[in-house]
């Protein structure tokens, strides 16, 4: 097997320092380095949630001590209804719900509604033309708001001057 050619010791001990060039693009190579480590590190902590294995505390509820135990509440009386009258409306009472420490649940009085107000039509935006509207200066050039050219021309009928397509 042949030897590979190594230089001598008098080419190894002659060799040029780094140029300006070889420093500037070491430092780059360098920089680019810490900032893609810095880049990974940070992705990987946002995607792990940086919280170091500790998990969110979960809201909860004390009861207070001379709250009775769930199995011990008391029984609520069911509320009848005693009417001599037809009722306008039948009136539906919902037996309580056991054990459970809720609210019972009222529905919010009717509020009457403000009177609505007409709404106002948007006005043409004024840096387009509408075909067919009359125009002040006969000559002029525009655009509608699909953007095709228009022309301020009298009208053949009138002589008025209307804007018409260009094309």
């Amino acid at each position: 097997m042949p030897r590979l050619a190594t230089p001598a010791n008098d080419e190894r001990r002659h060799r040029k320092p780094p140029t300006e060039r070889d420093r500037f693009l070491f430092v780059l190579k360098v920089a680019t380095f810490v900032v893609a480590t810095g880049l990974v590190g940070g992705f990987l902590l946002l995607n792990s949630g940086g919280g170091g294995g500790r998990a969110t505390p979960v809201p909860t509820v004390s009861v207070p001590p001379e709250t009775p135990a769930a199995g011990r509440l008391k029984q609520r009386p069911i509320p009848t209804t005693t009417t001599t009258t037809a009722p306008s409306q039948p009136v539906v009472v919902a037996p309580p719900v056991e054990r459970t420490e809720t609210a019972e649940v009222v529905p919010a009085p009717a509020t009457p509604k403000p009177p609505q107000r007409p709404v106002p039509r948007p006005r043409q935006d004024a840096r387009f033309v509408v075909e067919g509207a009359p125009c002040d200066p006969p000559g002029a050039y525009a655009l509608t708001a699909q953007y095709q050219p228009m022309v301020c021309a009298p009208q053949d009928r009138t002589g008025k001057p209307t804007w018409q397509r260009v094309f």
